[in-house]
């Protein structure tokens, strides 16, 4: 196994981990919404946190191609 291998698994449970995290936090998120429902600071911070969600798919998305 290389070094760069070694990092890269690495890497991929810490990423794995935090999306874990973030499942339950976005759960968490929606309990307190659910309390205060009348509240727009909860959309802003979705709204906020599927800009990021697109940006990080988006750059791990392969390149597609040319045709």
């Amino acid at each position: 196994m290389s070094a760069a291998d070694e990092v890269y698994q690495e890497k991929h449970t810490a990423v794995r981990h935090l999306i874990a995290n973030m499942v339950l936090s976005v759960e968490a998120h929606r309990l307190k919404q659910q309390a205060d429902p009348n509240d727009w600071g909860y959309v802003g911070d979705l709204a906020h946190v599927e800009e990021r969600l697109k940006e990080v798919v988006g750059f791990l998305r392969p390149v597609e191609e040319a045709a």
